[in-house]
């Protein structure tokens, strides 16, 4: 026992090192984006929603999704998600997730229900409201309610810039713990239809800014390719396929320079 929690202290302090602390709502957790080094923000990608709910605006119909990743193989550590969303009319969408961060010991679970509607031109905008349970060893739990909120705008055809704001004036939890506040602004240039390359910035309060960088080839219609990296050392990379234009599977591994390799899954489902 007392190796077990000695090993989920190391690994907390490094998470902590690297910015994934509170990383069930700070980091990007589909694997089409962790495949990009998280730039997830500005993808139009509508199950993704939980990198940036302004997705939900661009939905077509509705769907479903299954996330799964383990850290650094570490056994009984992981993340795993549910997600559902519906399309209500040609201007908006709904939609809710389930995610759980973590181990027995030590562990997120943030239950979370978003909307998006387009604005004017091709601006869009999306709110999210987030219940945040976080259980520490020894400490118990600590709760609270976190708002979101994502804005994404063409800036031209080939140019998309979007902003998302999580938690934007701390929240303290009801044992007067606070979370942190979460800002991310990037941008997605379409060099061609087959290529697409991404840049973000991500700030977590007293934490310096990370820069991520991805790309996503597209070689035919049912295969992607994607790749990235962050200016801390870190990469990744990852693959898409489309079986039938209702089931989208996605594989990611991110790379840390010291801890090792975070291997990630998921299956989408569309039109339920």
């Amino acid at each position: 026992m007392q190796f077990r929690y000695l090993l989920f202290f190391i690994l907390s302090f490094n998470i902590l090192e690297t910015q994934a602390q509170h990383s069930v709502f700070v980091n990007s957790q589909n694997s089409r984006s962790r495949g990009m080094s998280q730039t997830g923000i500005t993808n139009v990608n509508p199950y993704g929603f939980n990198n940036n709910p302004a997705h939900l605006a661009l939905l077509h119909k509705k769907g479903a999704d299954l996330q799964y990743r383990s850290y650094f193989l570490v056994d009984q550590l992981h993340y795993g998600s549910i997600s559902a969303y519906y399309k209500t009319s040609q201007k908006d969408g709904f939609g809710a997730s389930i995610q759980y961060d973590g181990s027995t010991d030590l562990n997120d679970l943030l239950i979370g229900f978003s909307y998006g509607r387009k604005l004017s031109g091709s601006s869009i905008v999306g709110l999210g409201l987030h219940y945040l349970n976080q259980h520490l060893p020894e400490h118990g739990n600590s709760w609270a309610v976190i708002p979101e909120i994502g804005i994404q705008s063409m800036l031209f055809s080939k140019l998309i810039i979007a902003t998302v704001i999580k938690n934007p004036i701390p929240m303290q939890s009801h044992k007067l713990k606070s979370f942190p506040s979460v800002f991310k602004v990037g941008l997605m240039y379409e060099i061609s239809p087959q290529l697409n390359i991404l840049t973000e910035a991500h700030k977590i309060n007293q934490f310096p800014i990370t820069g991520h960088f991805g790309l996503e080839y597209r070689p035919n219609h049912d295969l992607f390719i994607r790749a990235g990296f962050r200016n801390n050392g870190q990469y990744s990379f990852g693959l898409g396929y489309i079986l039938k234009n209702k089931i989208n599977l996605d594989a990611s591994m991110e790379v840390h320079p010291v801890l090792g390799i975070s291997p990630g899954i998921g299956i989408h489902f569309n039109s339920m």
